[in-house]
């Protein structure tokens, strides 16, 4: 398993190129702006799916011009995936002023889905809080490597806010500490904003959920 990891945006989203090592085949989480960095990351790749982790505009901008280059499907967990389609909820006219409006997902996806991409396992797990469909991508490859993405469900001693539409503090917690703090404490955490931590670092020193 190979991650390649690019802040994108105005609001340094990570987007991430994930890729299965032996079949090259790949996919891409939040592709949240600056195109042509993202398909620098994909080269001599072959992607299949787009993953958004929600549906906020810093995650999703580049959906339809990558869906478009490439092929691609859009997956997004179905509690989210009206945002796609309106500019007052993904937070484009908030944001920017400008209203963005994307298609509609290609797949909608529910925890406990399991994708294969190459000889990767994807596992999702629904983690709302952030949003109503926030989610977390489990990726584990044949020789029981794993990394875990997610996206603003949960950041290096810190966690997605929960002011905006569908969030909720009770319910962030409740998933960071049902759904990831489960996990080992040596595997990786990817998250949609910031540094690389790990399980361990987060349930030892983050101040939300210690």
């Amino acid at each position: 398993m190979i991650i390649h990891k690019v802040e994108v945006g105005e609001l340094a989203t990570n987007c991430y190129v994930v890729i299965c090592s032996q079949t090259k085949k790949s996919f891409i989480i939040d592709p949240g702006g600056d195109l042509d960095k993202i398909k620098r990351l994909s080269k001599d790749t072959y992607p299949i799916f787009i993953m958004n982790t929600h549906g906020h505009i810093d995650h999703i901008k580049e959906n339809q011009e990558l869906k478009k280059q490439y092929g691609l499907k859009v997956l997004i967990h179905k509690d989210d995936a009206f945002m796609l389609e309106d500019a007052n909820l993904n937070l484009s006219s908030y944001i920017w002023g400008k209203n963005v409006i994307l298609s509609p997902a290609d797949k909608l996806i529910e925890g406990g889905d399991i994708l294969e991409v190459g000889k990767l396992k994807v596992q999702v797990y629904h983690t709302p809080g952030h949003s109503f469909g926030g989610v977390c991508f489990l990726v584990e490859n044949q020789n029981g490597d794993k990394a875990l993405f997610t996206g603003d469900t949960l950041f290096a001693s810190s966690i997605g806010r929960t002011d905006l539409y569908g969030g909720s503090f009770s319910c962030l917690i409740k998933s960071i500490k049902e759904k990831i703090l489960v996990f080992e404490d040596n595997l990786t955490i990817y998250p949609g904003h910031g540094p690389t931590t790990k399980v361990g670092i987060e349930k030892a020193n983050n101040p939300y959920v210690k």
